[in-house]
């Protein structure tokens, strides 16, 4: 995002300060532990970059003071007042919690009925009031995240993915034997991994010929290179909209089968709700196998999907046209007089 803001005009810095897994490109990168000993360093970052911007734009629902593990919970919020402006990104697990069951059945955001789940569901609650009485605005990665937040301090900022500059489109060959289908989990219960692990494995003692690559555990970078050998894309299958890992596979010019919840898709205007319908393969978690054997007995209609991609990705998530909703906000808080 800071990218395309410096292209926009603005001056604009990324800093990570945790460990940076997947290998995303970054201004600057700070390597703090996530341990009591850093809250010096980290108090020292706080009252350096407090009077270098005017604005502090953070991801995850995460802050510079935040050890949760330790009882501590973005304790540096309230540090910036009278300094800058600070504006929060929520993705996804940072702040769904049980209330998600109401609008979509098949969440794996659901009660374990037990204590540490019980106290896990409290505490995103907890940080999200917080943020509330510190932030500016607050943006939402996907439209279900909506429900969580005060409507009048929030909105939906369709995921700016930065890489997708570097991403063209492959040859879709929709003849290749065996039929591939790659799926990429940040986290395999979150994602409903195993429902298309067990869908997968059922259609190829069924003698379907099928096989399933799950990528795991590499960067960014190669997980792009993995993505290309894909017939079929599959992203989540039980949060109810697609992630970052779909928008990188559909500017691959690669068809995305996912679950679209129908709360979570009339949250999008009209425009947009249409293009999710045109493009996706959907499914649900009740009928993968079924969906799946569809799409592999009508090939032409996945090359057909594939071939919208790159442009619903430009449409909806090109970072040049993204950003400028964030940009129209920042000037909104900035000439509010508030510094807060």
């Amino acid at each position: 995002m800071a990218n395309a803001e410096r292209i926009a005009g603005l001056d604009s810095h990324s800093l990570i300060i945790d460990n940076n897994g997947f290998g995303f490109p970054c201004d600057e990168q700070i390597c703090v532990t996530a341990r009591l000993s850093s809250l010096r360093k980290r108090k020292e970052l706080v009252k350096e970059i407090r009077v270098q911007y005017d604005i502090l734009h953070f991801n995850f629902g995460t802050s510079v003071i935040d050890l949760r593990r330790f009882g501590i919970n973005l304790r540096d919020l309230k540090m910036y007042e009278g300094f800058c402006k600070v504006v929060v990104s929520f993705n996804g697990s940072d702040l769904r919690n049980w209330d998600h069951r109401k609008v979509n059945p098949n969440t794996p955001y659901r009660s374990d009925h037990t204590v540490s789940g019980f106290l896990k569901d409290r505490l995103k609650r907890y940080r999200a009031k917080i943020w509330m009485r510190h932030v500016s605005h607050a943006f939402v990665s996907t439209p279900d995240l909506l429900q969580f937040l005060p409507e009048e301090k929030c909105s939906y900022l369709p995921g700016v993915k930065e890489n997708v500059r570097n991403i063209s489109p492959v040859l879709y060959d929709e003849h290749a034997e065996p039929f591939r289908i790659v799926h990429a989990p940040s986290n395999r219960k979150l994602k409903g991994t195993q429902v298309l692990v067990d869908a997968v494995k059922s259609l190829q003692r069924d003698g379907v010929p099928v096989e399933l690559l799950l990528v795991e555990g590499v960067t960014n970078r190669e997980a792009i290179e993995l993505y290309k050998k894909a017939h079929l894309i599959v992203d989540q299958l039980l949060i109810g909209w697609y992630g970052g890992f779909a928008i990188e596979s559909l500017a691959l010019g690669k068809p995305v089968m996912a679950y679209i919840n129908d709360d979570t898709l009339a949250r999008v205007d009209a425009e947009m709700r249409k293009d999710v319908v045109d493009t996706f393969v959907s499914t649900e978690p009740a009928r993968v196998k079924d969906d799946l054997l569809k799409a592999i007995g009508n090939r032409s209609s996945l090359a057909e999907k594939a071939g919208k991609g790159p442009e619903f990705v430009s449409t909806w998530h090109c970072p040049d046209k993204a950003i400028r909703p964030v940009i129209e906000i920042y000037e909104s808080i900035l000439n509010s007089g508030s510094m807060r």
